[in-house]
Order: structure tokens, then sequence, then C-alpha cells
């Protein structure tokens, strides 16, 4: 690869980085969401930069919105408290 396009995927995952930890740091939550283990986090990692983007701001979503739209969250039948997070 040139040396551009190393810095550019460089840049990206700074940016994807400072996103993750300004979700995590400075959200203004309704709720907080647990991850089970660390199985998030290994999944998140191995996300190219598109998917991590979504998946922050879907969590986002998750935590800030009053009312949460079904296209981003899903109670799983026959839980309690499971739900699963479409992205």
């Amino acid at each position: 690869m040139t040396n551009t396009v190393v810095s550019h995927i460089e840049k990206t995952q700074k940016i994807v980085q400072l996103d993750y930890l300004w979700y995590v740091c400075f959200m203004n939550k309704k709720r907080e969401l647990f991850f089970f283990k660390d199985y998030f986090e290994d999944f998140y990692e191995e996300q190219p930069d598109k998917v991590k983007k979504k998946i922050i701001r879907t969590l986002k979503v998750i935590e800030e919105m009053d009312k949460i739209p079904e296209i981003y969250l899903n109670h799983l039948k026959n839980t309690t408290g499971l739900y699963e997070i479409r992205v």
C-alpha cells in the first residue's frame, strides 16, 4: 500500500477510536447498556470502520432516546431484559 492509503486508514481508525471513547465517556444517557463478558468488544474490534461507526450511532440512539424505534431494538421472546440490537 502507498503511504497515502496507510495514512488514510490510520486516520480513520483514530476517528473510530475517538468516537468510541466519546460514546463511552460523554453521552447524555437515559439508560445504561450491559454487555455479556467480552463478546461485544471482541465482535466490535473485528468489524470494519464503517460498521463500527454504525454500531456507535445505534448505541447512541438506544441510550439517548426516550422511546427507541423497533428498527434498533427488539425484545427477545421468553426472556427478561434481553434485547437484540439491530445495526
